[in-house]
């Protein structure tokens, strides 16, 4: 058996990243904040859902993080596919990368201050390359990385963290 079937089918794996949101619109560092999806996010989205109607997608679980924007797009998505009643499962790990005291600042104007150079290290950089100015808050295991929220969501795959075990909750 191929190592890409199971039962006999193929599995795909499509990845989406959210639609337009505000402060994308407003040029805005988001990170974790919370920005509504505009109406062009909201056509986009719509625009992603007919596509993958036209290849003929049906999907058995979702995921997304547990971002607005992201749940938003997720959801329209679903509702053009006629397929809003599968297991969603949100995560805090799939949410964008926080970008600290950025957050929310125009990368333009962010650029004239300290450098094109510097503001793409930001935004492109691997997480590890501690580059970015950031607060003891927003520290690996400070209170803006869930690590082991109890209350998070949970997905059917066990954490990394070292929480301990327990089982993977039932979709709502």
């Amino acid at each position: 058996m191929n190592k890409n079937t199971a039962n006999n089918r193929t599995i795909d794996v499509v990845l989406i990243r959210h639609a337009q949101s505000q402060w994308n619109m407003e040029n805005r560092f988001t990170g974790w904040a919370n920005p509504p999806l505009t109406q062009a996010g909201l056509l986009e989205a719509e625009q992603a859902g007919r596509l993958l109607n036209e290849h003929g997608y049906q999907f058995d679980v979702v995921f997304s993080s547990r971002l607005i924007r992201a749940q938003q797009t997720l959801d329209v998505i679903l509702d053009t596919l006629q397929q809003d009643d599968i297991p969603k499962y949100q995560d805090w790990r799939l949410n964008e990368r926080h970008y600290g005291l950025l957050q929310g600042v125009n990368k333009t104007e962010k650029a004239k201050e300290v450098g094109e150079q510097q503001v793409w290290r930001w935004r492109r950089r691997h997480l590890w390359e501690r580059t970015l100015p950031v607060s003891a808050a927003m520290t690996p295991r400070g209170r803006r990385e869930p690590r082991c929220n109890r209350s998070a969501s949970r997905p059917p795959f066990p954490p990394r963290c070292g929480c301990a075990r327990v089982p993977a909750p039932r979709p709502a």
